[in-house]
């Protein structure tokens, strides 16, 4: 019976040899990503110049945005290194301390200019909304003094040179 159980087995093993227990299958999968959108901002200062502390002044400057065609995005001007919260107002300084009240404005729309709906540093404006096309685009800022008296505005000293920096900066 040992020899049979033996040749049993053997038939057994020859016959599960060329038998594939398990196939395999392959396919593949596809990961991708997609970068988002991304603009590029450089701007133009606003000179105004001399001017007398009677009349307003106005100047125009220019911010140019690029972004993908068809993304939106907001371009925001905050409130400047000189801004007077109490009373806000935007002010170019002089070394002396003493300043003249200024506005921004979109100029297509006669809009001030600012960025309540995003920084909130001048809540006096929101920003202004475009839409890339892939080209750079050209925004006209109109600036504008103003001759408030002091102590609610402008303080005018003839001969010396008034600054203020804003910064721009692109929602999308």
């Amino acid at each position: 019976m040992l020899k049979f159980s033996k040749f049993a087995m053997l038939i057994a093993s020859s016959l599960l040899s060329g038998v594939s227990v398990a196939d395999t299958v392959s396919s593949t999968m596809d990961v991708t990503a997609t970068v988002g959108g991304v603009c590029s901002v450089s701007a133009d200062g606003i000179a105004f110049g001399t001017v007398d502390g009677t009349v307003s002044a106005q100047a125009l400057g220019s911010i140019r945005v690029t972004c993908p065609s068809g993304t939106p995005y907001n371009v925001a001007l905050d409130a400047g290194l000189n801004y007077d919260a109490a009373n806000q107002y935007r002010r170019i300084q002089n070394a002396a301390g003493d300043s003249i009240v200024y506005a921004l404005f979109d100029d297509a729309g006669g809009v001030e200019w600012g960025d309540s709906d995003f920084g909130n540093t001048y809540p006096a404006a929101p920003s202004v909304a475009g839409i890339g096309t892939g080209v750079q685009e050209a925004i006209t800022v109109t600036g504008v003094t103003d001759n408030i008296p002091s102590p609610f505005g402008s303080v005018w000293t003839p001969g010396t040179s008034y600054s203020d920096t804003v910064f721009v900066t692109v929602h999308f």
